[in-house]
């Protein structure tokens, strides 16, 4: 079926039009123009065609929101963006302002509708039956994939938005969060209460959660916290979550760094953290999961220490007439040809 929808999309889009290019590279090839977009990479799809939109829609937008409304991003609108390497959730998108329809194409089906005001946005999303999980002493309402209902509204005003989000399962009853965000020039703080009833497997079943960014051009930073419910059993934990980010730019390098700290309520711990420094010619840095690395970079060359080992890369770019053939290949194995043309 999908086959079947691609070359039909293919179709459409390659009609003539008066701009378009067009990108061959290994495993992938993308198409576009002003009208329309198609690319495809490692078995997925992503196109848009006027207002229609199909591609991963779970990464952001709506269905990332009512999968974790404690998130630093929350939005109660629909969005479609390009699948990457790790699965996820492929539907599509039909916008015609102020409304947009959403319905998934994967194994538990999702509808969508969504209105969006200059002060008022809304939408009502149903999650058929899924899978389920009939696990002792676990919550069903976070592990098993009910027939749900969900609705919510976001107030906007200047520097405030207020929102609240409600989900319905006759089996599970009801369950809600409630959500505040701050927002002037370059600071930010959002705070948000409640649960839902899992949209997939593995959403959030956190209750409490804040977050917040500021920073200037030069200086950036962002944290995040959420707490889970109190144990019921004594042999539970408290679960929480935590997150930081920071960027550091003097103009000719910068400094980064990234914290993820995790603790479940069956005791397991997960630590990350990474720091690196930039500038035009150096990368250097350290990950607690993949060690030190160090990169010196030019223009048509790579080398250095990445992943625990010593590596060399090579790239090259031509252009004839409308045509751009980019190719790549490093001493990992990995070898990439890229064919762009212009028409």
């Amino acid at each position: 079926m999908r086959k079947i929808l691609l070359l039909f999309l293919i179709c459409i889009i390659t009609l003539p039009l008066f701009s378009a290019s067009l990108e061959s590279a290994s495993g992938s090839g993308s198409f576009s123009s002003s009208d329309a977009a198609l690319s495809f990479s490692s078995g997925r799809a992503w196109f848009r065609f006027g207002p229609l939109e199909y591609g991963e829609i779970a990464r952001s937008g709506l269905l990332h929101s009512l999968s974790d409304p404690h998130s630093f991003s929350f939005s109660l609108l629909p969005e479609v963006s390009r699948p990457g390497r790790k699965l996820g959730c492929d539907g599509f998108v039909l916008s015609i302002n102020p409304f947009s329809v959403l319905w998934s194409t994967d194994e538990r089906i999702i509808t969508a509708l969504a209105y969006n005001g200059r002060i008022i946005s809304a939408s009502f999303a149903f999650a058929y039956q899924g899978k389920e999980d009939w696990g002792l002493h676990v919550d069903q309402g976070m592990s098993a994939e009910y027939a749900t209902l969900y609705g919510g509204v976001s107030l906007s005003f200047p520097y405030l938005t207020l929102s609240a989000v409600l989900s319905f399962s006759p089996d599970i009853g009801v369950r809600g969060v409630v959500r505040g965000e701050a927002e002037k020039d370059r600071y930010s703080l959002s705070v948000s209460y409640g649960s839902l009833i899992a949209l997939y497997p593995d959403s959030s079943d956190e209750i409490f959660g804040i977050s917040g960014s500021f920073g200037r051009d030069a200086f950036w930073y962002s944290f995040s916290y959420s707490l889970g419910a109190l144990p019921v059993f004594s042999d539970e934990y408290l679960p929480k979550k935590a997150s930081a980010d920071a960027a550091l730019d003097f103009g000719l390098f910068e400094i980064s760094t990234e914290m993820e700290y995790s603790f479940t309520k069956s005791g397991r711990r997960n630590h990350r953290e990474s720091f690196s420094l930039n500038c035009n010619i150096i990368e250097l840095g350290y990950d607690t999961e993949d060690g030190i690395f160090i990169i010196l970079k030019d223009e048509h060359m790579s080398f250095g220490w990445k992943d625990g080992s010593p590596f060399v890369s090579f790239k090259a770019e031509i252009e004839m007439l409308s045509a751009r053939v980019r190719a790549a290949i490093s001493t990992g194995g990995s070898f990439e040809l890229s064919i762009k043309t212009d028409f």
